[in-house]
């Protein structure tokens, strides 16, 4: 794992810390590799399993994540409620939009992979029902 991918992944994992993201560890036992998330410093993660917490380094762990084209479609009423806000750049003619924190945290809330970590082999498609969402 590169350092920027090493970054962005930390990055994600604060994120999604709140929450109590699932993590897929390539280096525990079988019956203890799906772990949930405590802390963790931008090198290892502390993960909790089985009554018991493991400090693993990033390099062997993997997110659950929702891909957004798995959004449901009460999900996706809620989604377009929410808002963006416009980012115009004064030295140029661009424009994007970004979300604004709220949009940030209901897509953490909900574990969607905003970043394309799935497709960069960063994170894994969470199963169906893995989360229990509202």
């Amino acid at each position: 794992m590169t350092s920027s991918q090493r970054k962005t992944l930390f990055i994600e994992l604060c994120e999604k810390l709140p929450y109590k993201v699932k993590i897929f560890a390539d280096n525990m036992p079988s019956d203890e590799s799906v772990c949930e998330l405590v802390k963790t410093d931008g090198k290892n993660a502390d993960l909790f399993v089985n009554k018991k917490t493991y400090n693993v380094s990033l390099d062997h762990i993997k997110p659950y994540l929702r891909s957004v084209s798995k959004m449901t479609e009460k999900e996706t009423k809620q989604y377009g409620k929410l808002t963006y806000i416009i980012q115009e750049f004064k030295d140029s003619n661009e424009c994007f939009s970004m979300p604004d924190y709220t949009t940030l945290d209901w897509l953490n809330k909900h574990f969607f992979d905003c970043r394309g970590l799935i497709e960069k082999g960063l994170a894994l498609e969470a199963p169906d029902n893995m989360y229990e969402m509202e």
